[in-house]
């Protein structure tokens, strides 16, 4: 039996709506604004993955990106930390703190990494495209992403 469960959080004119079709669905998460209108799904990806395996050596000059496109119409990743590890012991842990791109400190630590490694982006703070009705950009943090190199 299908059944849809809305759950609503608010926190400091924000929230986070949780929608699913059963249970053992994944959660899929949704922000929303002061006045209670849903935004879009704000998950990023790294050249198309949210999780998994990637090749690095051929994506060092992509970007974080929303996993579903309308959020660029919204919001743009502000600024993002990487963290490198190996074995579980950190190699690199570093920041942009001006865009979604790596930065040349990170891509030479990068290259440095082995198959793997794992790199995580945490710390990601979007700024909204728009001002709220205060004359203020809004900002929020989304989940970190996490890829094993190959």
């Amino acid at each position: 039996m299908r059944y849809l469960v809305l759950i609503i959080l608010l926190f400091k004119n924000s929230g986070t709506i949780y929608q699913e079709e059963d249970r053992s669905a994944p959660r899929k998460e949704n922000r929303i604004n002061s006045t209670g209108e849903a935004l879009v799904h704000m998950e990023v990806s790294f050249a198309g993955l949210t999780e998994g395996e990637i090749s690095i050596a051929d994506h060092l000059a992509d970007s974080l990106e929303f996993a579903d496109p309308a959020a660029n119409l919204n919001f743009r990743v502000k600024s993002f930390h990487l963290t490198i590890m190996c074995k579980g012991q950190v190699l690199r842990s570093m920041e942009n703190e001006s865009g979604n791109k790596f930065t040349d400190e990170m891509i030479q630590a990068i290259r440095q990494a082995h198959s793997g490694c794992t790199i995580t982006f945490g710390g990601i703070k979007l700024i909204s495209l728009w001002k709220d009705r205060d004359g203020k950009f809004a900002t929020t943090e989304v989940r970190n992403l996490k890829l094993v190199l190959k």
